[in-house]
Formats: C-alpha cells, sequence, structure tokens
C-alpha cells in the first residue's frame, strides 16, 4: 500500500484511515449510515474527514493541538479565514452526479403525478407504492419537502416488505390552523385547510400502521387578517398548529415528525456555474440548534401531543459550513430542495427512523382494510 492508495475511492486515503481509525479504508460509507466517510465529523470540530485529511488533523479528536479550540477554528495559512471555512476551496468532482445542468431537473419520478392537486384543489391525491397485501401501510403527508424525500421512504419501506401512501401538495403546510403567506395571497388559505382536513379525514378511516409529516418550515406565516407573524407569534403558531394536527390523528396509528432540512443562502446550482474551481464560494453556514426556532416550536408541538419528532438537518449538513457536495453528489437542486440523487442516500437513515416509530411492525396488522390501489 503506496502513501496515495484509496482502495474504496473515497478520497480518503487508505493511511490516514487506517491511522486514525474512524472509518473503513475498503468501505466508501464505513457506517452504513448513507453519508459517505469523506463527509463525516465523528469529533464535531467543523471538518469533515476529508477537510482533516487536508490540513493534517486528527480525525478522531476534537481538539488536535491542545489549544482549546476546535480544529476547524484553527487558521493553518493564516489568512484570517478559518480552516473550517475552507475545507471545500477546491474544484467541483469530477463526474458529478447530477450534473450541475441536470440538478434542477433531477426530481422523483413519480413528481409530476402523486406530488399533489393544483392550487385551489382540496382532494387529496393517493398514489400507492408496494405490496397490496403488505400487513403494514405507512402514510406520507406533506408539501415539497415530503414530495423530495419520497424516494428514499419508498425504498426503505419496499426493504421491510411496507406499503406506501402519499397525501402530497405543494405549497402547502400540512399543518393545522397555520397559513402561509403564498396560500393567503391566493384564496385566503382556504383551499389548502380543506384539503389538510380533507387529508386527515381519510387518514382516520383507514388507519395506517404510521403516518409521516414532512414539510417546509420556512414559510412565512399570516394570521387571519394575513398580518405577518414574527417572533414568539410565529413560534406559537408552528407549536401549537403541529399539537392540533397530531391530536386530530387516529389513535390506532403512530405518527413520525420529520424536521425540515437546511436551506441555502442562494441557489447552489447556479452559484457552483460561475465557481466550479472554488466550491467554499457557495457555501452556508450550520445554523446552530438555538437558532432553528421553527423546528424547535414544532418538536415542542409533536411531542407535547405524544408524538416523534426527528430532525434531518444534520444528517445532510454534516459538518460546517455545509457541504454541497458528499464524495461525488450533488446534495442540492436549488436552494431548499435535495437532488433525487442524493435523497436515495437517507434510505438507511430515514430506514431506521421508520423502524423505531414502528417497533413491532414485523407482527402488526392493519386494523381496517384499505382502498383499493390507484394506478
Amino acid at each position: 500500500m503506496t502513501a496515495a492508495t484509496d482502495s474504496d475511492g473515497d478520497g480518503l486515503r487508505d493511511t490516514f484511515e487506517a491511522r486514525w481509525g474512524v472509518s473503513d479504508p475498503d468501505d466508501p460509507d464505513s457506517d452504513g449510515d448513507g453519508v459517505v466517510d469523506p463527509a463525516e465529523d465523528g469529533d464535531g470540530d467543523r471538518l469533515s474527514d476529508l477537510g482533516e485529511q487536508r490540513f493534517g488533523t486528527n480525525a478522531a479528536a476534537w481538539d488536535s493541538d491542545g489549544d482549546g479550540r476546535p480544529d476547524g477554528a484553527e487558521d493553518s495559512d493564516g489568512d484570517g479565514r478559518s480552516d473550517a471555512l475552507e475545507q471545500d476551496q477546491r474544484p467541483l468532482p469530477t463526474g458529478l452526479r447530477p450534473s450541475l445542468a441536470r440538478a434542477p431537473r433531477d426530481l422523483w419520478r413519480r413528481q409530476d403525478d402523486c406530488g399533489g392537486p393544483r392550487w385551489g384543489d382540496t382532494t387529496p391525491l393517493r398514489c400507492w407504492f408496494g405490496d397490496p397485501g403488505a400487513a403494514v401501510t405507512v402514510a406520507v403527508v406533506g408539501d415539497s419537502k415530503a414530495t423530495m424525500l419520497m424516494p428514499p421512504v419508498i425504498a426503505a419501506a419496499r426493504q421491510r416488505g411496507w406499503r406506501v401512501v402519499t397525501l402530497l401538495k405543494g405549497t402547502c403546510s400540512p399543518v393545522l390552523t397555520t397559513t402561509n403567506v403564498q396560500q393567503y395571497a391566493f384564496d385566503g388559505g382556504q383551499s389548502c385547510d380543506r384539503w389538510r382536513r380533507r387529508a386527515i379525514d381519510w387518514l382516520g378511516r383507514a388507519r395506517p400502521a404510521l403516518i409521516v409529516y414532512a414539510h417546509s418550515d420556512d414559510y412565512g406565516l399570516v394570521d387571519a387578517a394575513g398580518a405577518t407573524l414574527t417572533g414568539r407569534r410565529k413560534d406559537l403558531a408552528w407549536e401549537r398548529g403541529a399539537s392540533a394536527t397530531v391530536a386530530r390523528l387516529p389513535q390506532g396509528s403512530e405518527v413520525l415528525w420529520l424536521g425540515d432540512v437546511p436551506r441555502n443562502d442562494g441557489n447552489p446550482v447556479r452559484c457552483l456555474r460561475d465557481h466550479r474551481g472554488d466550491m467554499s464560494a457557495c457555501v452556508t453556514r450550520r445554523e446552530p440548534p438555538s437558532a432553528r426556532k421553527a423546528e424547535t416550536a414544532l418538536r415542542r408541538g409533536v411531542t407535547m401531543a405524544g408524538a416523534r419528532f426527528a430532525p434531518l438537518y444534520d444528517q445532510v449538513c454534516t459538518y460546517d459550513p455545509c457541504p454541497l457536495v458528499h464524495g461525488a453528489t450533488l446534495l442540492w437542486r436549488d436552494d431548499a430542495h435535495l437532488t433525487a440523487t442524493f435523497s436515495r442516500f437517507l434510505a438507511p437513515f430515514l430506514g431506521s427512523l421508520l423502524d423505531g416509530a414502528l417497533p413491532a411492525a414485523e407482527t402488526a396488522a392493519e386494523t381496517t382494510a384499505l382502498p383499493a390501489a390507484r394506478g
């Protein structure tokens, strides 16, 4: 083995992986969580393992030189910018998938016909995936963020022999009692509200084993008069809306509520077209948990109502600033939505969340016969 050998082709040299023992030189995803080894930050110092390799720091230690500062805060070249901010100061990887040209159209293949009804339509559209005779059905409810997650959710459910049904509507938060700016401008939010109440009514009749909620938490919210909600009022709207939603769901169903993914300061695809030689010009700093007000409020409302809340933020933003690629895979198709190519890598992580929400799924059975499948 030479010093430059990279047996698994993940960008980390075998000697680096063997020295620190944090990953397997023969496996590009050593822990099987869907995050490739070079994008991991196991010691939480803001440097990815690829960054640790670049700056010669210890991938298993938060403070390699013992000076009391995390490795990511060091400034190895003395230019006034921390190593964390410069760790992705490199060209786009060769063989990027999807390409920058294709990224905006890198969608779930069923997005057009299962992404939900048009503006003003209030009847939930249901799409089914998996074995019609499966003992366990998972219902996914949400907006375009839920649609974005369908490839890994469906893959994880099929591995477990479960069936999936989707109830999706873009730009319509599934959270009861909330109204976003776009929907208010369209019709005062009435059609969105009718859609989500009808979706909940259907769930009450069908009683799937597990109901998964996923949506954007970046909406601008307004009150009944159309006035913008800010600060504590907005947080309370999310919290109370989430509690009200969970309270309306059928008692026999488990509920898993997924947090939102990070949002970029601009569209990374457009930025990278102008900065192909320096990805660091297009990155966005990671928000600390204390700054994620909407996520905190939603978690509080969901858990107070007796359901499970699971964040996705750190699974996507694995180090700081948030990466734009994992290995040679482009994460983003716009400022807030993941590429379908990358989202598929979330299947192991989402599968573990589904297992946690349905620990007895192997022996679970539906309490009510479900309607015939659509398509």
